[in-house]
């Protein structure tokens, strides 16, 4: 990922947090509105459907409360006996008539119903106590009042209330669906919200989840670049320096032997002089992948700076197994590089020091030292001897000498140009 696309990630992702997040809010937002609405429908459909079985209830009550009414009367016109407990039992029963029509008045939907009824009930109850007044005098017009206005007034006081029951039945079973049907949509709507916002949640833990890991790879990936060497793609000094310290802190550091070799390239300088910084920048990259193809995977090596490679060998109780590296360094370094412009050679003054694990960071100074005195001294290897701290010797002022003179080849395998 390049820095450009590494920038905009940060500001990708906030801002589809930000919309995931806005969308949550509004799904929440909706989910709370109808829920609302939902609580608000919901009484409002129950009180209706209480009202409307209430209704159910009471009109059917008028309408055998009415029935008994004519039953007690009938029996007082067939025993009509002073103190007849069937005008008491006919009273009793208008009474509950006019009581549940009452209440029924107390219903806004039964209201109207209700009242047409009460008016209708008063009629046939003056109609009910005149033939009772007929029938206790002995007064022979009390059949044809009674075929005239009581009969009539009855039937169609219950041919109303029949039809008024029948109305109020359907309008609560009407009320019990339309509130079934409420608690339905409710319960979907509701269901639907909840999965949304759960996707809507999963979203933004992807997102957040996702935006997390961007940032520990652009982590481990500026760590990796502050641990590597841009141009040649091996370790840095700093990599090179957190080995030296993970095997001087190690378990196993007071007893185990390590060793460091460091590498410094003869002649780097006049490459870049002579062909170039990119033939320079072309050398050293050589010159690092051919060093790394002759260690083990668990040996570090590493480009400490300018033309200086250092390597670190753990486990090195072996001295025979690190020299055998540095010659093979040796060997890598001496064979021709083409850089583009021709086949050149250089070569490498390389130190070598032995010690225990634990004494890593002196070693890179013992190997640094041995380096210089390889090339002061004109050898290719030089191994750390106490001394060479001490009096180290002197820098040739050129490091054109022949074992590491730039050469050109030309076709037939001679050399152009000498060394200086």
């Amino acid at each position: 990922m390049s820095t450009t696309e590494e920038r905009a990630v940060g500001p990708y992702h906030r801002r589809r947090c930000l919309l995931v997040t806005g969308a949550l809010g509004m799904v929440l937002f909706f989910i709370v509105t109808f829920a609302l609405w939902g609580s608000v429908q919901t009484a409002k459909t129950a009180r209706l459907q209480t009202e409307s079985m209430a209704a159910d209830a009471l009109f059917s009550e008028v309408r055998a409360t009415v029935a008994l009414q004519q039953m007690h009367l009938r029996r007082y016109q067939i025993e009509p006996i002073a103190g007849s407990p069937a005008i008491d039992r006919h009273r009793q029963t208008a009474a509950a008539t006019e009581d549940a029509l009452a209440q029924l008045t107390a219903i806004a939907t039964a209201r109207s119903d209700a009242l047409r009824l009460r008016g209708a009930h008063a009629e046939y109850r003056r109609h009910a106590e005149r033939l009772i007044e007929l029938v206790g005098s002995r007064n022979s017009g009390a059949v044809r009042f009674d075929q005239r206005a009581v009969q009539p007034s009855h039937l169609a006081l219950q041919r109303d209330i029949d039809q008024v029951s029948r109305q109020q039945h359907l309008a609560a079973a009407a009320v019990v669906r339309a509130h079934e049907a409420t608690q339905g949509r409710i319960l979907e709507v509701t269901i639907a919200g909840s999965l949304l916002g759960l996707g809507l949640v999963v979203a933004i833990w992807r997102v957040i989840f996702c935006y997390e890991c961007s940032l520990l790879a652009a982590a481990r990936r500026s760590q990796d670049l502050a641990m590597q060497d841009c141009l040649t793609g091996l370790p840095n000094r700093a990599c090179f320096e957190a080995n030296l310290e993970r095997i001087d802190s190690g378990p196993a550091a007071g007893h185990a032997e390590a060793a460091v070799i460091m590498i410094d390239l003869d002649g780097f300088k006049q490459v870049n002089d002579t062909f170039g910084h990119a033939a320079g920048d072309a050398l050293l990259t050589e010159a690092g992948l051919r060093m790394r193809r002759v260690l083990r995977d668990d040996d570090v090596i590493a480009r400490l700076g300018g033309d200086e490679f250092a390597v670190l060998i753990e486990n090195a109780a072996d001295h025979t197994q690190a020299r055998d590296v540095a010659r093979r360094i040796a060997d890598e370094l001496d064979r021709p590089f083409d850089l583009g412009t021709g086949p050149v050679s250089v070569s490498g003054s390389i130190g070598v020091a032995f010690g225990r694990a634990d004494e890593a960071a002196l070693l890179l100074r013992q190997a640094d030292s041995a380096m210089y005195h390889a090339k002061g001294s004109g050898c290719a290897i030089s191994v750390y001897e106490p001394g060479m701290d001490a009096r180290p010797p002197a820098r040739p002022r050129s490091l054109w000498r022949p074992r590491g003179a730039i050469r050109r080849l030309t076709t037939n395998g001679r050399l152009e140009g000498s060394t200086p």
